[in-house]
């Protein structure tokens, strides 16, 4: 019998069936979930390192908006306006049927809620979030603006998605207003609701997004004005 040893990395637990049924498998080396596994100690290490600075850019990215937050210092126009594009490139590539079959605007909405998720880490982003603090909003707007009404019949505004820390302290960073070119109704009235927004609930930044829809045109999302002033 040969008594030469073999080293072979595993989780804890194919370690535990190891020792309890006395048996081990081998895979080929091509099957192999962890680029390591098989791999002689230096390659394991520099692959390790690898992985680690490649993740140190992101990191340093989020810790440096977690430093800004904690200071109170706002975040800049070029650096939101970039994260914003970025998630509206997810959601014409990866949700182009939601735009080609004219699907509601929640539905699309929500949909770059979870890609502004990712790249805003730091902070909460929310589909038609109905709160100010813990009150609903209110604001001052002409009655036709108002986009929801409550069980009493009072006028509130509900945004389509806004990216924020909850609660009255906030900071809230930045309010979306969708609209798709197959809805009729007028335009005025989003841009009203992100100037009351920024104005009487302290947001720093708005857009309107428009989300081409109609037949006969090339789906897309697209910032049609963005405002900070």
């Amino acid at each position: 019998m040969s008594k030469d040893s073999i080293w072979r990395y595993m989780s804890l637990a194919k370690y535990v069936d190891l020792v309890r049924s006395r048996t081990i498998f081998f895979p080929k080396a091509s099957l192999f979930p962890d680029e390591t596994e098989g791999k002689w100690v230096a390659h394991a290490f520099l692959w390790g390192q690898k992985q680690k600075w490649q993740k140190a850019k992101a990191n340093a990215d989020i810790l440096l908006a977690l430093l800004q937050r904690a200071k109170g210092d706002p975040m800049e126009r070029e650096e939101v306006e970039k994260r914003l594009r970025e998630a509206l490139l997810e959601v014409a590539k990866n949700d182009r049927y939601l735009l080609e079959n004219d699907l509601g605007e929640r539905c699309i909405a929500s949909r770059l809620a979870m890609y502004l998720q990712n790249a805003f880490p730091e902070y909460s982003v929310d589909v038609e979030y109905n709160r100010a603090g813990a009150f609903p909003k209110r604001l001052g707007l002409p009655m036709e603006c108002a986009n929801y009404r409550n069980g009493k019949g009072e006028a509130l505004v509900v945004p389509d998605v806004i990216v924020h820390s909850r609660g009255p302290d906030g900071p809230n960073v930045l309010v979306l207003e969708l609209k798709k070119t197959t809805n009729p109704d007028p335009r005025r009235c989003d841009r009203e609701r992100v100037r009351a927004f920024r104005a009487q609930l302290g947001y720093r930044y708005g857009a309107l997004i428009e989300c081409e829809t109609r037949q006969g045109h090339d789906p897309g999302i697209r910032i049609s004005e963005f405002l900070d002033k």
